[in-house]
């Protein structure tokens, strides 16, 4: 399923399609030095850097001191989103106005409404420290809103001010971006899908509330709420700025009169800071010009490009091929980091492309701030819902900045027969968490057991080596222990040998089917692949008739099943099979599965019910259709082809093993 919002993947915004929700299930939280961390599946593809550059690797693999790559930027250049209309709710209400779409001026008060702001009953107040700063908003205000403030109470350290709107207060709610408490601050959405200017106001306007600067310059955020910390962190990486962030308890802070964690983001890397200073900055330029201090420092600590050293030689022996006296001069300036004595960072590496430009292409997507790297610090197994989804068509995508790649859980199905002396523990092995999570189970169930359940009789259960009883149990019991289980866990499903074989037109030549593909829809032999398309139905429909109701189109639905028998019977042949024995198997019997989807949504379109003889008898008349037109376009593509490997040694030749064949007289079909 299409998601609404696109994903950037480290170079631009691409497709992300929902695959399935899978549930609880266990993963992997993998924790960087920067504070970000991800939640993955073990066998999640997580992008890390190593001697030879990055690549990507299995989620159990990653070790504490293993380094993750780290997109940055991504912010979006342009777009301004249209806001609705405030709707004034009394004649005699305060009179509020609304800008057209989210400016800058609007996105720098909702930023400093997220960091000293809160709502009471029409009344908007802010908090401010410092005097100066109060003339710049009242005039955003009055320019955003129309609103000149209510009340200015001055007290203690602080002055607050209030501005009075009922309307306004109804209005953030509606868009949703009323904050519950301190707590529970966050970023609105519409700011995250503005432009990079838009979000840039928001956090200045955060930064100037709730932002400070340390005596080394660097720009520190202080919030109790952990969303917006999360958000401010990627919300900087799309800006290209890297910033760090710190859970600190009440407790570790001296004179903090508060018994809730403080987060901090901090920015500490010389790039990021001028970033800070270009892109977002702070109001107050007492502020500003404190920042200025941390870019005359020489030193940097932060931020260590990994491996460098490997690089570091390369550029030295292509440098020594062409100027061996220019070599021994890089080899001086670069020796401390090539024996890594000294952490080589992106400071060291612009000083470095200054006086040698044949250092650029060896590191070029890290000098053009595409991604930079952060060391793990933890890693534990957690219990978390999951989902899986698809990022088209690149398959790699940003999580809370960390690069990660498109690699779907593999669906497993695990059938088991009734007769088997395991069956009892089979059968209820879902009750226990954490097992088989990954598998669909299903018990195979034969003619022999049906009928000892009837009969209330014991069932053999028989060892698989020796071919002689095990055990005898009453099948009544086992029917017991499948319809329990799977009222609480919902599995073992069953499925009947005899039905599974009743129409196999391969069975004179491979024998019996034993399974079927992970969700059932397709019996199949070892190594066989499932080949499957769904067609929509409800996308079939033609205009309304004279009394509303839509009428289907059988012509467009007959042109469907034709184009997807060749798209299916295309993909056998285009297809990379992981396996030779997959291949073989696949391609002897070319066998496709097409399904169907939307049928509630086609009946309700007809205003038939789903649960009537009308409903089951037009269910018929689709799958009646669809597998007649299926069977004639597999039939051309037959003498256009040639047919399967395996025809000769099949039912077709004699027969047409197709269920509702030889009941001509429920056909629909010429």
């Amino acid at each position: 399923m299409p998601l609404p919002h696109s994903i950037f993947d480290g170079e631009k915004f691409n497709f992300v399609l929902l695959g399935g929700l899978n549930g609880k299930a266990e993963v992997i939280r993998i924790k960087t030095e920067l504070g970000n961390w991800v939640d993955v599946t073990y066998n999640e593809l997580v992008g890390i850097a190593d001697e030879n550059g990055v690549k990507f690797k299995e989620a159990w693999k990653i070790n504490e001191g293993d380094y993750l790559v780290i997109g940055i930027g991504g912010a979006k250049e342009k777009g301004e989103l249209k806001l609705p209309p405030l709707i004034k709710s009394h004649f005699n209400s305060n009179s509020v106005k609304i800008p057209t779409h989210l400016n800058k001026s609007l996105s720098r008060i909702l930023g400093l409404y997220m960091a000293d702001g809160c709502w009471n009953r029409g009344r908007l107040l802010i908090s401010f420290n410092k005097k100066e700063n109060i003339k710049f908003w009242i005039k955003e205000f009055e320019k955003v809103f129309g609103l000149k403030p209510g009340e200015i109470r001055r007290k203690k350290g602080y002055i607050d001010v209030v501005w009075f709107s009922k309307d306004l207060e109804r209005y953030f709610e509606n868009m949703n971006w009323k904050k519950e408490n301190s707590k529970k601050a966050f970023i609105p959405i519409h700011i995250l899908l503005s432009s990079k200017s838009v979000l840039a106001s928001f956090l200045q306007g955060l930064f100037e509330g709730n932002g400070y600067v340390h005596s080394d310059g660097y720009p520190i955020l202080y919030t109790t709420s952990e969303e917006l910390a999360r958000q401010v962190q990627e919300a900087l990486f799309s800006l290209g700025i890297i910033a760090k962030v710190r859970k600190k308890d009440a407790n570790q802070i001296p004179g903090h009169l508060g018994k809730v964690p403080i987060f901090t983001i901090s920015i500490v890397d010389k790039e990021s800071i001028k970033e800070f200073l270009n892109k977002i900055g702070f109001i107050s330029k007492e502020k500003n010009e404190k920042v200025k201090k941390a870019l005359k420092k020489e030193f940097e600590y932060q931020l260590k490009i990994p491996f460098a050293s490997k690089k570091l030689k390369k550029v030295y022996e292509n440098i020594k091929a062409k100027d061996k006296i220019k070599a021994r001069e890089f080899y001086r300036r670069s020796r401390k980091y090539i024996l890594n004595c000294n952490n080589f960072t992106f400071n060291a590496l612009k000083k470095l492309v200054r006086d040698f430009p044949e250092v650029k292409e060896e590191f070029k997507d890290i000098l053009e701030r595409k991604y930079f790297f952060a060391r793990v610090v933890e890693k534990e197994s957690r219990k978390e819902e999951t989902i899986h989804i698809e990022v088209i068509p690149s398959g790699i995508y940003l999580a809370n900045g960390i690069l990660l790649h498109n690699k779907r859980r593999g669906a497993c199905m695990g059938i088991l027969e009734i007769s088997h002396p395991d069956i009892e523990k089979f059968i209820t092995v879902k009750e226990t968490p954490g097992i088989f999570e990954n598998f669909n189970l299903s018990v195979l169930i034969f003619p022999d057991f049906i009928e000892a359940y009837e009969k209330d009789e014991n069932y053999a259960l028989i060892n698989p080596r020796t071919g002689k009883p095990w055990k005898y149990v009453k099948a009544r019991y086992l029917m017991d222990a499948i319809a329990m289980s799977a009222w609480r866990t919902g599995d073992p499903g069953v499925i009947f040998f005899d039905n599974l074989n009743k129409r196999n037109v391969l069975i004179k030549a491979k024998g019996p089917i034993r399974a079927t593909n992970p969700c059932g829809e397709e019996p199949l032999y070892e190594y066989e692949s499932c080949n499957l398309g769904s067609i929509n139905l409800y996308a079939h429909f033609k205009e309304e008739d004279e009394n509303g109701i839509k009428v289907f189109d059988w012509e467009d639905l007959k042109r469907t099943v034709r184009i997807a028998t060749q798209f299916l019977d295309n993909v056998i042949d285009v297809n990379k099979f992981p396996l030779e024995k997959i291949e073989k198997a696949t391609k002897e019997s070319r066998k496709i599965g097409l399904g169907i989807m939307g049928l509630a949504d086609t009946l309700f379109a007809m205003k038939i019910p789903y649960n009537s003889e009308e409903g089951f008898e037009m269910m018929r008349k689709i799958m009646e259709f669809i597998t007649f037109h299926a069977m004639l376009k597999s039939s051309e593509l037959a003498k256009e082809r040639g047919v399967f490997p395996l025809y000769e040694k099949s039912a077709y030749p004699n027969d047409l093993p197709v269920e509702g064949f030889y009941q001509k007289e429920i056909w629909t079909q010429d």
